[in-house]
């Protein structure tokens, strides 16, 4: 398995970040000429911005072949992910079912013994294989977002089922906190391209009156706007909140994310009277706040919010 990973090409996103990083470094120095600009003739502050902006336009026209190269590279390793998490699964299944075997009398001690360790010598391998996986996919997504959808199933498929696998017990560890105020740059210019569905939910009008279990919000008008920022990619992304927002694994939802221990329609964050409230919409495996299962919850600012095995922040920023 770690040498089919390793035939994955991971240039095009390497090179992506690395331009990624020269863009954020050309922003700063716009943004720095825009601030001292009276101190210079109009003249020359036009020529310097002139070719920051041009500098900027080559870095993009670099990236566009190297962007689709990497979306090359993430279609080939969506199977070989999806396939390494089915036998870390079935690993675990097995594990379980010869457990079960032993609890009901069927199997002795010493035969339950032997076949317990080789089955859980298979199983954290497996487990290895899978997170090894995982960060490669991840590392694609922070860099070019998640990979397109298949095709649509046949008419005879069987249908996807309407929760995630059940997880393991998670353990309590908290991710170290973002710096107070300074949400992490987001990426721009293309440089990694953000999920398709939160641009959607940006455009939302954020007076629309919505309903969620629980309540309705009226058409309030938002001194502040919340987000999500993701703590598994690198950078991280940044999701604006609207009047309410559904998250789960299928596109349909405002933020959609591709993990499978995320379910089909996992949660939904809306604004209500007072203040934001995350609603679980019995999901497989929870959402938790700071590490607590919860079905209804308030935000506040700096709350940790984990769908599954993806972990955000919750922010309040001024408009």
């Amino acid at each position: 398995m770690q040498e089919e990973l390793q035939k994955i090409d991971t240039a095009p996103i390497e090179a992506l970040l690395e331009m990624h990083r020269e863009q954020e470094q050309l922003k700063g120095l716009l943004a720095k000429a825009e601030g001292t600009k009276g101190k210079v003739a109009e003249a020359v502050y036009a020529r310097v911005r002139k070719d920051y902006e041009g500098r900027l336009e080559a870095l993009e026209a670099k990236a566009r072949p190297l962007r689709e190269k990497a979306k090359a590279e993430q279609a080939r390793l969506q199977p070989l992910h999806e396939r390494v998490r089915k036998a870390q699964e079935d690993a675990r299944l097995d594990v379980e079912e010869l457990k079960f075997r032993h609890e009901v009398g069927e199997l002795k001690e010493d035969e339950f013994a032997k076949r317990r360790t080789a089955l859980e010598e298979t199983l954290a391998q497996r487990e290895r294989d899978f997170l090894a996986a995982d960060a490669l996919a991840q590392r694609f997504v922070s860099v070019v977002g998640a990979a397109p959808l298949g095709p649509p199933p046949a008419a005879d498929a069987a249908p996807e089922p309407p929760t995630a696998p059940r997880m393991k017990a998670p353990e309590a560890q908290v991710p170290p906190p973002l710096p107070s105020g300074a949400p992490p740059p987001l990426p721009s210019g293309g440089l990694p391209q953000e999920d398709p569905t939160v641009a959607a939910a940006r455009g939302k009008a954020q007076t629309e009156p919505q309903t969620i279990p629980g309540g309705v919000i009226e058409g309030t008008v938002m001194a502040k706007f919340a987000t999500l920022v993701s703590l598994d990619g690198n950078p991280p992304q940044e999701y604006r909140l609207g009047p309410r927002t559904s998250l789960g694994r299928v596109r349909e939802n405002e933020i959609s994310i591709q993990k499978p221990s995320v379910s089909r329609k996992h949660a939904v964050i809306a604004l209500m009277p007072e203040g934001y409230v995350i609603t679980d919409l019995d999901s497989g495996n929870g959402t938790f706040v700071n590490d607590e299962r919860v079905k209804t919850r308030k935000l506040q600012d700096g709350d940790k919010v984990r769908l599954g095995d993806r972990a955000f922040v919750f922010k309040l920023t001024g408009r």
